[in-house]
């Protein structure tokens, strides 16, 4: 589907649509995107998000250009370790162990949405990953949420966060 340098004809197809309003809405919403193996996504939580500028329309229309799937989506565990892992391009979190009703709902992005995302410079929003964190320890208080800083492409062991017992973050 897709080689070095060259786009789906979906994606192509996709870019020559967006608006400029599109296009600046990707710009924000890539601020606040999470990593999840191959998968980028947003939080679900409007309440969350929309102090950050993303309300429940834009998500409407990003569903609209094809860059976010419509398809209900829940951060699941990874099988082999028992874990649930994410990132953006500064942080990375693990959580651990897995609990029964753990339902994270969140916003994943379609192919198209992920090739473009590729090609966009942005810097992520560290505070709004340091507040889905929380969110999640507060939400499962029976979870162990360790997170580091990532340096380039190797986790700094000295700004590792272990947010067990009290859930605050100083980072």
């Amino acid at each position: 589907m897709k080689k070095l340098g060259s786009f789906s004809l979906k994606t192509l197809d996709a870019v020559r649509n967006l608006s400029k309003k599109d296009a600046e809405l990707i710009q924000k919403v890539m601020t606040i995107t999470l990593i999840d193996g191959p998968n980028k996504f947003i939080c679900h939580d409007e309440k969350l998000t929309k102090k950050y500028g993303i309300y429940f329309e834009d998500v409407l229309d990003l569903i609209n250009c094809n860059i976010l799937s419509s398809v209900d989506v829940a951060l699941t565990w990874d099988k082999v370790s028992n874990e649930l892992k994410f990132h953006n391009k500064d942080y990375e979190a693990y959580i651990s162990p897995p609990v029964k009703n753990f339902q994270i709902r969140i916003h994943i992005f379609t192919d198209v949405g992920r090739e473009i995302s590729e090609i966009i410079i942005y810097k992520p929003d560290n505070s709004f990953f340091k507040k889905f964190v929380k969110k999640i320890k507060k939400d499962y208080p029976e979870v162990y949420v360790n997170t580091s800083k990532i340096k380039g492409n190797m986790i700094n062991q000295k700004t590792a966060k272990n947010y067990n017992i009290p859930v605050d973050y100083k980072g």
